[in-house]
């Protein structure tokens, strides 16, 4: 069981990275050479990984994908409005389940308080949006379309508004 959550979990990133990189928020130069690429941070319970990260990736020019819980969210919003300001994409979570066959108005109401919370904190919008295991459906995705999380444009999304 282990090793199918684990390649499902590869491929899950996998997908995000795809969606970031689709999007341009990766996209930087090293030795004169356009790299894309994906640094992806995420966080449940403390902060200290995340500013040590920060340190070394400012360090270098980088940024980073963050996705954290709401409660790190909730406990440390001056480290996420930080983040935001220096262009790290702060992605949504809802760490408890996974999104497949969840009903719409849960999927829609856990991925709204999400969204809120971080444009609250950060002041610019949540372009990506994950659930456990990077889970979802076509809930999920009609859910996005309707919020405009980015992740899921409707040119990328065959769900209509």
């Amino acid at each position: 069981m282990d090793r199918i959550i684990r390649r499902f979990v590869v491929q899950a990133l996998s997908i995000v990275a795809a969606s970031v990189a689709s999007l341009g928020l990766i996209n930087c130069a090293v030795a004169q050479t356009l790299t894309n690429g994906l640094i992806m941070l995420i966080e449940f319970e403390k902060i200290e990984g995340l500013r040590h990260w920060e340190q070394e990736l400012d360090q270098r020019g980088l940024t980073a994908l963050i996705q954290a819980q709401f409660n790190v969210l909730d406990k440390f919003p001056d480290d996420f409005s930080r983040l935001a300001a220096k262009g790290y994409p702060i992605a949504g979570l809802y760490a408890k389940k996974p999104f497949w066959d969840v009903p719409y108005d849960e999927q829609f109401a856990r991925m709204r308080e999400a969204k809120e919370a971080i444009e609250k904190i950060t002041h610019k919008p949540m372009l990506l949006f994950g659930s456990r295991y990077f889970a979802y459906d076509e809930n999920t995705l009609r859910a996005a379309v309707i919020m405009e999380i980015e992740q899921w444009e409707k040119k990328d999304n065959p769900i209509e508004k």
